[in-house]
C-alpha cells in the first residue's frame, strides 16, 4: 500500500506558525458571533453603553459614578454609542477583543495545541467574556498581553509597563495581579541593573501609575453608590460561598475549586514559588474585593472565571523560570508512597483539569442563551415598539425597576421613552446612588399631570421586598395591565400597565 503523499504547499501551510492560531480564532469568532446575534443584553451591558453615549470631558466622573469599573471600556464604547450605532456594536467589540486574545494565546502560549483548545473552550474564554458585552473582555486580553510581555520584561520594561497599565484598566478585580507583578518587577529590575538603567523602570512605573491614578476619582465618586458599599452579608460570608463559587464556575456543588486550585497552588509552591505568589495574591485580593467591596448576592460567572485567568497566567509564566531545587520538606514528601503516583501525572494536568471542568457549564450556558430568553429585553422592546404609540412614556419608580429598565432604553424606537419618577427626568443612564430618592403618591400624581400630553404607562418588577415598586391608584387615573411576559432572567414578573386618566 502506497503511503499518502501530502502536497508540499499544503504541508507548508499546515506547518506555518500562523495556521493554527488563525483557524482557532476564526472558529471561535464565528461560533461566538452566532451567540451574539441571539443574545439579549441585560442592564449590566446596556448601562455602560448609555454612560459612554452621554459621557464627555465635563461630566466623565459624574456619569461614571457608581459604575465601579475603570474608564477604558467606556472610552472604547463612546465613539460607537455617540454615532448612534445599534447596541450590538458593544457585543461585537467585546467579541473582537477576546478573539484577539485567542489569537495571541494560540500563537504565543507555551502550551500544546490540545491544551490551547481546552482553554479556549472553557469559561476563561468562551461565551461569558466575548458574548456578554462587559469590560471583562479587557481582562482576558490584558492577561494574555502581560503573559507575552513577561518573558522579556527586564529587556523591555516600558513595553511591560504598558501591558500592566492595560491590566489595571481592565477591571478592578485584576488589581491584585497587577500589584504583585509591579512589585516583583521593581525588585527584579533593581537586583539586575541597580541604578544603571533606572530610566526604563521609572517610565514603566509612571505608565502603570497613570493608569491607576486616572481611576482613583472614579473610585472616590462611587463610594456612596450601591456598587462600592461593603455588604458582607449579601455575599453570604458564611461557609456556603464555596458552594456559590462552584455553582457559578463549574455548574456543580462539588468542591471542584478547592481540589483543583489547592493542588495547583501546592505544586507551584514547591516548584515555582514566584508563580505561587502571583496566584495566591491574585485570588486573595479577588476574594477580599468580592466579599468586602462589591455588593452582590451571588457570584456571576464572569467574576469567578477571572480566577481561571490567574491560574493560566501562573502556569504560562512558570515556563520562563527554572524549577526550584527540592527543599528538605519536599524531599521528605517525595519519599511518600502517594508521591510516586503524583510524579506520573504531568504538571500541565493541574491546569487542564480545572479549566476543562468548566467546559460543560459554559456550553450549557451558551446553548441556553441561544435557545431561550436571557433578559426579555427584546421581547419587551418589541412589544413596546409594535403596540404602544410613538409618543409613549413609560414610568418607573424605585431603584430596582429603574436599574432594570435601562436594559430596554437602547432598543426603544421613535419617541418612546422611559421616565424615572425619582430622578424626575427621562432615563439616559442609571445614576446609581446609595440613597435613592423616595417617591410619594403626590410625586406620582404630579408627574402624571405634567406628562398628560403623552401616552403614559407604568413599568414594575413586582418584587415585594423592594420599596417603591407600587403605584397606588387614586381618583385621577387607573392602571390596566397590558404586558406580562413571565419570569425574566432574574425570575421576577415584569408588568407593564397603561395609565388611563379620567
Amino acid at each position: 500500500m502506497k503511503a499518502c503523499v501530502v502536497n508540499p504547499r499544503i504541508k507548508r501551510i499546515w506547518q506555518h506558525p500562523l495556521f493554527f492560531p488563525c483557524v482557532v480564532t476564526m472558529i471561535f469568532f464565528v461560533v461566538n458571533l452566532l451567540l451574539v446575534l441571539h443574545h439579549e443584553p441585560w442592564r449590566d451591558e446596556t448601562n455602560p453603553w448609555q454612560v459612554a453615549k452621554y459621557m464627555n470631558l465635563d461630566n466623565v466622573f459624574e456619569v461614571m459614578r457608581g459604575e465601579g469599573h475603570p474608564l477604558l471600556w467606556y472610552l472604547l464604547l463612546a465613539p460607537f454609542a455617540k454615532l448612534g450605532l445599534p447596541f450590538i456594536a458593544a457585543n461585537i467589540i467585546s467579541l473582537l477583543i477576546v478573539s484577539l486574545a485567542v489569537f495571541l494565546l494560540a500563537r504565543f502560549a507555551p502550551f500544546s495545541k490540545r491544551t490551547i483548545v481546552v482553554v479556549v473552550l472553557s469559561a476563561a474564554f468562551f461565551y461569558f467574556f466575548p458574548v456578554i458585552a462587559r469590560n471583562y473582555c479587557l481582562a482576558v486580553l490584558s492577561v494574555v498581553v502581560v503573559a507575552i510581555a513577561y518573558k522579556n520584561r527586564l529587556a523591555h520594561p516600558i513595553r511591560y509597563g504598558l501591558a500592566l497599565a492595560l491590566l489595571c484598566q481592565s477591571h478592578f478585580l485584576m488589581i491584585g495581579l497587577a500589584g504583585v507583578l509591579t512589585i516583583t518587577f521593581m525588585v527584579e529590575y533593581f537586583k539586575k541593573f541597580g541604578s544603571k538603567k533606572i530610566a526604563g523602570l521609572i517610565i514603566a512605573l509612571m505608565v502603570v501609575g497613570a493608569s491607576v491614578l486616572v481611576s482613583l476619582p472614579i473610585i472616590f465618586s462611587a463610594l456612596d453608590s450601591h456598587v462600592l458599599i461593603a455588604d458582607t452579608t449579601s455575599m453570604r460570608a458564611e461557609a456556603d460561598w464555596v458552594v456559590l463559587l462552584n455553582e457559578s464556575l463549574f455548574g456543580t456543588v462539588l468542591p471542584v475549586f478547592e481540589l483543583t486550585f489547592i493542588a495547583a497552588a501546592i505544586y507551584l509552591y514547591f516548584t515555582y514559588p514566584r508563580q505561587f505568589l502571583f496566584l495566591v495574591t491574585s485570588i486573595t485580593v479577588w476574594f477580599i474585593t468580592m466579599i468586602g467591596i462589591y455588593k452582590t448576592p451571588w457570584l456571576p460567572t464572569q467574576k469567578t472565571a477571572l480566577m481561571l485567568l490567574f491560574l493560566i497566567f501562573a502556569f504560562w509564566t512558570a515556563t520562563y523560570h527554572e524549577q526550584r531545587r527540592p527543599s528538605k520538606t519536599l524531599r521528605a514528601l517525595q519519599r511518600l508512597e502517594i508521591a510516586k503516583y503524583l510524579k506520573r501525572m504531568p504538571a500541565i494536568a493541574l491546569l487542564i483539569i480545572p479549566v476543562a471542568a468548566t467546559i460543560p457549564h459554559t456550553m450549557v450556558a451558551s446553548v441556553s442563551d441561544l435557545t431561550g430568553a436571557y433578559s426579555y429585553s427584546f421581547e419587551f422592546a418589541n412589544y413596546v415598539n409594535e403596540n404602544l404609540p410613538e409618543d409613549s412614556v413609560i414610568l418607573v419608580v424605585g431603584a430596582t425597576p429603574a436599574a432594570a429598565a435601562i436594559s430596554f432604553v437602547p432598543f426603544l424606537e421613535a419617541e418612546r421613552k422611559i421616565y424615572d419618577l425619582a430622578e424626575g427626568n427621562y432615563m439616559d443612564f442609571v445614576r446609581y446612588s446609595g440613597d435613592y430618592p423616595e417617591v410619594t403618591e403626590n410625586d406620582v400624581s404630579q408627574a402624571i399631570i405634567e406628562l398628560s400630553s403623552f401616552h403614559l404607562y407604568y413599568l414594575t418588577y413586582e418584587i415585594p421586598s423592594c420599596d417603591g415598586d407600587w403605584l397606588p391608584p387614586d381618583d385621577a387615573w387607573e392602571l390596566i395591565r397590558v404586558f406580562e411576559p413571565g419570569p425574566d432572567a432574574m425570575e421576577t414578573p415584569l408588568s407593564l400597565y397603561q395609565i388611563n386618566k379620567h
